[in-house]
């Protein structure tokens, strides 16, 4: 699989979510003994954003492995082996809901994770999820069916080389564009 090839797979796929998952998420959330704990969550909505990646692991078993691993798990989501560039690919996803992807404290963590090899790539993408007031997401219920949009897969250097506001958050278009210009981007 190429970075291109994970790109195709993302655009546009659609899978539902089932009553299995829901309930695996709120196990995991709440630390239940069995479950992946992922009690570290902020919220419960935010394991939801998992979805995406778990998904492609499921159908690609023998292309994507989804990181379970500590302390790999803490900076990437997805390994896969990149044909073309015959080495390992390690991407943290990100969940799009507005105009802006905010790092938070986090970009000195993301750039050493980059820089020690525990991460290459962010994917950026976009659902349908519903999200309540002020675009906060809300827990996807069962039955839910998901359509993702592919917004760019790039690099840290080249995301955090790009403006941030004055808060702190870069704006996605920024992204997107830089990516035109990095052959690390798709």
């Amino acid at each position: 699989m190429t970075l291109n090839d994970l790109k195709n797979h993302i655009d546009g796929l659609k899978f539902t979510v089932t009553q299995e998952d829901v309930e695996r998420h709120t196990n995991e959330y709440n630390a239940v003994e069995g479950y992946q704990d992922k009690s570290g969550y902020s919220n419960r909505s935010n394991v939801d954003s998992e979805y995406v990646e778990e998904h492609l692991a499921k159908i690609f078993p023998d292309d994507l492995e989804k990181i379970t691993e500590k302390p790999l798990k803490y900076y990437a989501d997805i390994r896969f082996e990149d044909d073309d560039k015959d080495s390992t690919t390690l991407i943290d996803f990100k969940e799009i809901a507005g105009d802006f992807f905010n790092p938070q404290h986090d970009i000195e963590r993301y750039l050493r994770a980059f820089a020690e090899g525990k991460l290459t790539h962010f994917c950026f993408y976009r659902t349908n999820r519903e999200r309540a007031d002020k675009n906060i997401p809300l827990v996807i219920e069962a039955n839910t069916e998901l359509t993702v949009e592919f917004l760019c897969i790039a690099d840290p250097y080249t995301v955090f080389s790009c403006k941030p506001t004055k808060y702190g958050s870069i704006p996605i278009k920024s992204i997107v564009q830089m990516c035109k210009h990095s052959k690390d981007c798709i």
